[in-house]
């Protein structure tokens, strides 16, 4: 045992290194952003008779085209919903980080292959446009298990076990299409550029589009077109599906991956040469199709489909490529050099423009630099050339203290899903400072091969630290994840049909009373696929108006008063029967974070505190009583 730690100790510290990152940078925050999605999904598996009549599944939803909900039906069924989402996200990291050490590598060998895969944890895992959308996301949805997939697939094809491959792009296509679809079309991209003939398969698409064209019904769906109301509804609150949206700080992060993927086209071997060729034609492909046939033709099939998300892949081979260009680089010119300097800021500010959006700009100066550097540099004066030399690392040392300043403004004191922000995180979580610490600790392993016992031991205490902080639930949080299916804690039996409007939530009627949610932000997300449930969600939405108004006033009030809760402000009790009257027999009660100038039906005291440091308090009120209070029956 010990002649084989001697041996692997190389490899075991740098495992255990890697996982320690994994936890450390993906903590998790409970059942939020997308995940309550999920949740949802799962409960109307399994009682359909209840969530039936909720706004997100009346009319259909994505559950329909995936097999997640049943399996999560099934383990929500045995365990603690607030475990199954725990423990599948914690196994989704594990799979990813697995699933890239191996795809990486294939591509890149085994040492650089490593640090390939700490680059893709390191930095940033968002791709697309408006910061939503990242890999390896650290909380539960269909993509945080398709991934690892999608990534096995591609290695499984490369290797040419097709078997294998076909299993498993069918088996992340069963948990969630439309990322898997983003795997299919690069690997057909690839079979094309060694095998023109893989092209006869557009045959299948442009035939089914002419039957569809041709009267055949069960095909109508592929030209069917948004009407001017209903694509003027998805605008708001789908914005990240338009890529006319996005912003010039979205389009040089992605300039940014197409650049560095492009280096392997130009220089790489076989096969991470023609899938860099693939990724990037899969990349161009995807947003053209969304363009022209989903923002300008407006067809309701492409928009459902949402192929910008093939970017997803260029952006993990773009970050999996950092370390390898930058080794190759070195080696060429030197760190002394315009070239290695100029492909390094590029990495830093091209990867991290969001932080520092004017300096961001650089990039587009500083790629024709990198590309055109070999054949003008004779003709440069040693002067500029000089002072290219002082001013890139200049400006990456500029970066970092752009960063820190937005990072003691914004973060020190801010809370993520109510969570706050440690100071040591909010320091390694930018790729720039953590790549630092990475490469040094590194270093020092390999400088002084005598000590590296000392490195495991090290690398073993980070893991146990990382893995006992990376659960960042806060007491808000965990309180809502504990109290499952029981409106106890109001101190009433809630109806079973009952169907719940709470604000600023969907976790909490869905998870805490099992209920039907009569609105939420989140279930805007099924507008894009159906006229029916985009109709129902503005027209609550407009009813909430007069709500929503006394909400926010009353937020603002909360910010700046020194009182410790909710006493700083009233709803208006009209507000509410107005919103109970219009929803008609839709709403059967409200529950808000203040009190009304109405008697509440019940309330409950949380122990947690929110983002402001103050106490978080829930009022129930029953629409039934306040209607007959006002003596205007429902119209």
């Amino acid at each position: 045992m010990v002649d084989w730690l001697k041996k692997n100790i190389s490899a075991l510290t740098g495992l255990v290194f890697a996982v320690c990152v994994l936890y450390y940078l993906h903590p998790y925050y409970g059942i939020r952003h997308d995940s309550p999605l999920y949740l949802g999904q799962a409960l109307m598996a399994m009682d359909p008779g209840v969530f039936k009549r909720d706004i997100f599944f009346a009319y259909g939803s994505q559950a329909d085209f995936t097999v997640l909900p049943s399996l999560l039906a099934w383990l929500c069924s045995r365990w603690q919903p607030a475990v199954v989402f725990l423990g599948l996200t914690a196994f989704a990291l594990l799979t990813f980080l697995g699933a890239s050490t191996l795809l990486a590598r294939r591509l890149f060998g085994p040492r650089l292959g490593y640090w390939a895969v700490l680059s893709l944890l390191i930095f940033p895992a968002v791709y697309a446009g408006l910061w939503i959308m990242s890999y390896a996301e650290s909380f539960l949805t269909g993509r945080t298990l398709a991934e690892p997939l999608v990534l096995l697939f591609i290695l499984a094809y490369l290797n040419n076990r097709f078997i294998w491959a076909f299993g498993l792009v069918l088996l992340a296509t069963l948990i969630h299409p439309l990322q898997a679809l983003g795997g299919i079309m690069l690997i057909w991209l690839h079979l094309v550029q060694q095998r023109r003939a893989w092209l006869h398969l557009l045959w299948i698409p442009l035939l089914a589009v002419l039957a569809s064209y041709a009267g055949v019904s069960k095909l109508a769906f592929l030209t069917a077109r948004y009407d001017s109301q209903w694509f003027e509804w998805i605008q708001g609150p789908n914005k990240l599906t338009f890529l006319s949206s996005w912003s010039l700080v979205d389009w040089i992060f992605i300039l940014t991956d197409a650049f560095l993927v492009s280096q392997w086209i130009k220089e790489g071997q076989e096969p991470l040469k023609s899938l860099a060729r693939a990724a990037l034609l899969t990349t161009i492909l995807g947003f053209a199709i969304s363009y022209v046939c989903y923002e300008v033709w407006q067809f309701v099939f492409i928009g459902g489909l949402q192929l910008w998300r093939v970017d997803w892949l260029l952006h993990w081979l773009a970050m999996a490529s950092i370390p390898a260009l930058l080794c190759i680089q070195w080696q060429k010119t030197g760190p002394k050099s315009v070239e290695f300097l100029s492909l390094l800021t590029i990495v830093a500010l091209g990867t991290q423009n969001r932080i520092s959006p004017d300096m961001g700009k650089i990039v587009f100066v500083l790629i024709p630099l990198y590309w055109f550097w070999p054949r003008i540099q004779d003709k440069i004066g040693s002067g500029f050339v000089r002072a290219l030399l002082y001013s890139m690392p200049l400006a990456l040392i500029i970066a970092i203290l752009k960063f820190l300043q937005q990072a003691n403004e914004r973060y020190h004191a801010s809370w993520h899903f109510g969570a706050p922000l440690t100071v040591h995180y909010m320091l390694l979580s930018n790729p720039a400072i953590g790549g630092l610490v990475t490469c040094g600790l590194v270093y020092l392993f390999y400088r002084w091969p005598r000590w590296r016992w000392v490195g495991l031991v090290l690398a073993s205490a980070a893991l146990i630290f990382s893995i006992s902080i990376w659960d960042r639930r806060s007491e808000w949080t965990l309180e809502l994840e504990r109290t499952q299916g029981d409106a106890s804690e109001f101190g009433l039996k809630l109806e079973p049909h009952a169907q719940v409007f709470w604000s600023n939530e969907l976790l909490a009627p869905w998870l805490v009373l099992r209920r039907p949610s009569y609105y939420s932000g989140q279930q805007t997300a099924g507008i894009l696929f159906n006229r029916e449930t985009a109709r129902e969600i503005m027209k609550r939405n407009a009813d909430l108006d007069a709500l929503n108004s006394d909400l926010e006033y009353c937020k603002s009030q909360k910010k700046i008063s020194n009182e410790a809760g909710d006493e700083v402000c009233n709803i208006h009790g009209v507000a509410i029967s107005k919103l109970c009257r219009v929803a008609k027999s839709d709403l059967d009660y409200v529950v808000l974070d203040f009190k009304s100038d109405e008697k509440h039906a019940g309330e409950w005291h949380l122990k947690g505190r929110d983002i402001l440091g103050k106490s978080i308090n829930y009022y129930i009120y029953r629409c039934a009583d306040l209607i007959a209070e006002t003596g205007q029956p429902k119209p």
